[in-house]
């Protein structure tokens, strides 16, 4: 059969049990130009809180060689503008392929037959103009994947391209933007790095949103994560910084008691509907017990900003990765009814993602390679997209941006020091109230939402330690 992937690339992958969970679309104008979408949304009914991103990329003129990208991946890469865009896009798309079902239609298919004049994903990568792109495209793949070291030991992707994944992918841009690694350059000539000395510090926190925890976090892992995601190799970290990493990530999660008043409230509005709207976000209780209290200690709430445009709160699933700045980047906004202090609302980078919190989709290290280099090679299970949006502070006002979340009370339209602001819309306090009030006491002073629970979970563990594990061991005692 011409359909699908041939049986004997199907008979050589090896089994993997991840989840598919990349939320994305591809729309093939009639006009000649692609429109990419990468969201955080299910294709169901909108009953929770998504963000969405989109751009339109132009084709690439018949007469134009490549539309000037005829450069090599590697030439591409380096200049780490998001030209690359295409090339990722490409590998994630083979990737996809080599793991779809038998007699499933596979992407190249698709373009040949309604798109016409690809022969093969890497024609996709140069047939539109990618060079425009305002973000850098994130994939997740399933395999086992060395990190970057220089340049010789990142995985042979498309038809040997070296690409990187997930927080790998993350950190490999960053530096590069701050000029750390490699080299920012276009025609031969170097350029300013986006990320200046002096604009990441060790002071600057790890900002996770996400709505699924896997279980069996402990310290080790969550903070081989932090580090791909914090570049903590970068010279710009104080030495003699002694806060570990781990207590610089936030994980933003819902309280019980806000998804059951957003379940209270849709009921209201909808009697005799069946559905609950609480399930767009994953934590069991027995999974919260199975994790480190130093973990479940970086919780803080998720604590709806923004108003819905419908009469009742949506429960979130959204998901994004955060480098919150805590230096001064900007001055303070005069003309906010409560002033915004230098900087506290200011990101070095913002991701949104399919990614959750989860080692599938986070990576972990291979066993044999914990004692040489923990965060070199890492090992994912699942399918991930997402896009990454770095801030760019180069001292060009036509290119500069800076994105923030400046409070909806500012009014200042005007831009500062030549800068674009860009205020990111995310829908929730990037600087929220911690679980554990007291850091010195590991009493929880509300209750993480669980989707599931057992009694014999909830009064034991790190379920103990919430106001709803309290109760069911206090109605034990009386008993």
């Amino acid at each position: 059969s011409n359909i699908g992937i041939s049986t004997m690339v199907s008979e050589a992958r090896l089994n993997c049990m991840g989840v598919h969970h990349p939320k994305f679309m591809l729309l093939f104008e009639k006009s000649g130009s692609l429109v990419v979408t990468v969201t955080s949304s299910n294709m169901t009914d909108q009953k929770a809180t998504d963000a969405t991103w989109i751009q339109r990329f132009y084709p690439i003129s018949s007469d134009t060689v490549g539309g000037g990208q005829t450069s090599s991946y590697e030439e591409v890469r380096n200049r780490c503008d998001g030209s690359d865009f295409g090339f990722v896009l490409a590998d994630f798309l083979q990737k996809q392929s080599e793991a779809a079902r038998l007699s499933q239609i596979i992407p190249i298919q698709f373009l040949r037959k309604f798109v016409g004049n690809i022969k093969s994903l890497d024609d996709l990568a140069l047939k539109f103009k990618f060079s425009d792109s305002e973000v850098h495209l994130v994939s997740t793949v399933p395999g086992i994947h060395p990190g970057r070291s220089g340049s010789k030991h990142l995985s042979q992707g498309l038809r040997g391209k070296r690409i990187l994944y997930g927080p790998q992918r993350v950190n490999d841009v960053v530096e590069r933007l701050s000029g750390k690694v490699g080299s920012s350059s276009f025609n031969g000539h170097k350029t300013r790095p986006w990320l200046p000395p002096g604009v990441l510090s060790s002071t600057d926190r790890l900002v996770i949103q996400t709505t699924s925890l896997g279980a069996k976090w402990n310290s080790q892992y969550l903070e081989a994560v932090a580090e791909q995601y914090m570049n903590t190799n970068s010279s710009d970290l104080a030495e003699d910084d002694e806060t570990q990493m781990i207590d610089k990530v936030d994980i933003i999660w819902p309280t019980m008691n806000l998804m059951k008043r957003i379940e209270d409230e849709y009921k209201k509005r909808f009697p005799r509907s069946r559905r609950s709207v609480s399930h767009f976000a994953f934590l069991s209780s027995q999974g919260f017990n199975e994790s480190d209290l130093a973990c479940a200690s970086r919780m803080v709430f998720y604590e709806p900003t923004v108003l819905p445009q419908i009469p009742f709160t949506l429960s979130p699933h959204i998901k994004t990765y955060t480098r919150l700045l805590n230096k001064k980047v900007l001055p303070s906004c005069e003309t906010s009814s409560s002033t915004i202090q230098n900087g506290v609302d200011s990101f070095g980078w913002i991701m949104l993602t399919s990614a959750c919190l989860s080692r599938g989709a986070q990576g972990y290290a291979n066993k044999m390679n914990v004692g040489c280099e923990y965060t070199s090679e890492r090992s994912y299970l699942n399918f991930e997209l997402g896009v990454l949006f770095v801030s760019r502070l180069q001292g060009y006002p036509e290119s500069d941006r800076l994105y923030s979340s400046y409070s909806k009370s500012c009014s200042c339209r005007k831009d500062h020091d030549n800068r674009r602001i860009i205020k990111m819309p995310t829908p929730f306090n990037m600087r929220p109230k911690p679980y554990q009030i007291d850091p010195d006491e590991a009493e929880f002073c509300e209750t993480p939402y669980f989707h599931m629970m057992s009694r014999k979970s909830l009064m034991t563990g790190l379920c103990s330690l919430t106001p709803f594990g309290n109760w069911f061991l206090n109605q034990k005692k009386h008993k």
